[in-house]
């Protein structure tokens, strides 16, 4: 019990090993109890993780704003590796309305997690399968071109919806 009456920070600090699968979170007291309750050794590390949040702003609409390891803002390019070109961020944090941290992955932000970057359009991705012989990958391989066969799919397929919605209205 004395390591919680200490504080969060002073807990961190003073608890340095435990099970490798263990995860804090600073809203999680179950955990905390739970590690009063284990004997501490000095084989298996903790592993801390932190809330980082991600926002956004009107004020600057190609950049993301998020937090940095230690908890100060901070805003990027919302590109491919834009975490790279970090600049302090010295706006307004009324401005900021917090979004979901995936949607800066690709960017290179520790909090944006690991995969694919999500679509621009924001919509959720779904994989598509399409079983097809030989002849019919090769025809559409060759009307593809220079462009990767599901992004060439993906074109064709909007166009005809597309068309579809036209002819019903």
């Amino acid at each position: 019990m004395h390591l919680l009456r200490r504080g969060w920070r002073r807990l961190v600090l003073l608890v340095v090993f435990v099970m490798p699968s263990i995860y804090v979170s600073q809203g999680d007291l179950s955990t905390l109890i739970a590690l009063r309750n284990m004997r501490l050794t000095n084989r298996h590390a903790i592993r801390i993780v932190a809330r980082v949040r991600l926002y956004r702003t009107t004020a600057l609409p190609t950049s993301w704003i998020g937090e940095d390891e230690l908890g100060a803002l901070v805003s990027w390019p919302r590109e491919r590796l834009g975490w790279l070109r970090r600049t302090p961020y010295s706006g307004r944090r009324s401005d900021l309305e917090e979004v979901p941290p995936a949607l800066a992955r690709g960017t290179r932000w520790p909090g944006a997690g690991s995969g694919r970057p999500p679509r621009t359009d924001g919509a959720a991705s779904k994989n598509v399968t399409i079983r097809a012989s030989d002849a019919e990958r090769a025809a559409w391989e060759q009307a593809a071109g220079n462009l990767a066969l599901a992004t060439w799919a993906q074109r064709e397929l909007n166009a005809a919806a597309r068309r579809a919605r036209k002819r019903s209205r």
